[in-house]
């Protein structure tokens, strides 16, 4: 797609009265086709939607479980480490629908906006098209008003499609971006994800594990700083450092 925008920006620095007949077919062939699979995309966010509430049903069912049903019919300590585990499965699952959410949040984002770029790519192209058509029938060889006023239209919708081109790069770069942040974030991963949802901007997950002293383990966990003595500090008992 960067290519794409290039060609579209030395086009448009080139055009002139005389060679719109060239420039305008040269042009066409390099905005090419609207990118991206809209209708895919489109059936991700319904796949995470509904993800979100199966997920959201069972952890209602298991928290229903855990503070109702158990004690109604079971006491004791067995009871006790039934109703702590199944709070805690509410729990896993709850974060689980979070995920969800936001990963619908952030492909509807990205449908939207690749929706709104397929339609100003169409539009543009039949833009070009017309222009194309003006300049066979403006005579050869010859700057005209007429003539020079088509090439600044020209020059202009070029300029326009190579900001159309990158926007939609940057918008679907944005887009993985976020993902791998969860997919490829060790421990901080989740936390990142769900901070780009919602459009909150945090620290990068390297400056976080750099200010909490934890680096991160390939099995996704994190790994505690050794204090001065050599023993491990707790995750629940380290304190921030300042």
């Amino acid at each position: 797609m960067s290519r794409r925008a290039a060609d579209l920006d030395r086009l448009a620095a080139s055009v002139t009265p005389e060679s719109l007949t060239t420039v305008l077919p040269e042009a066409l062939r390099a905005l090419g086709e609207p990118t991206g699979d809209l209708e895919a995309l489109e059936d991700l966010v319904h796949a995470f939607n509904r993800g979100e509430r199966e997920a959201q049903a069972v952890q209602s069912e298991a928290a229903n479980v855990a503070t109702k049903q158990v004690s109604a019919v079971w006491t004791g300590r067995a009871a006790e480490s039934a109703t702590a585990g199944l709070v805690s499965l509410a729990k896993r699952i709850d974060a689980d629908a979070g995920t969800f959410t936001a990963a619908e949040q952030i492909l509807s984002r990205t449908a939207d906006a690749l929706r709104d770029s397929h339609r100003r790519h169409l539009e543009l192209r039949q833009y070009l098209i017309d222009l194309e058509n003006q300049a066979s029938t403006l005579p050869e060889g010859t700057s005209t008003p007429a003539a020079a006023d088509l090439a600044n239209r020209a020059a202009q919708a070029l300029r326009d499609g190579s900001r159309l081109i990158n926007t939609t790069r940057e918008a679907e770069e944005s887009a993985a971006a976020k993902f791998r942040a969860f997919t490829e974030g060790g421990a901080f991963g989740t936390m990142a994800f769900l901070a780009a949802a919602s459009g909150d901007t945090r620290e990068p997950i390297e400056e976080i594990s750099k200010e909490y002293q934890v680096s991160p383990d390939p099995d996704g966990m994190s790994r505690s700083p050794t204090d001065l003595s050599g023993g491990s500090l707790s995750n629940s008992g380290s304190s921030r450092r300042r």
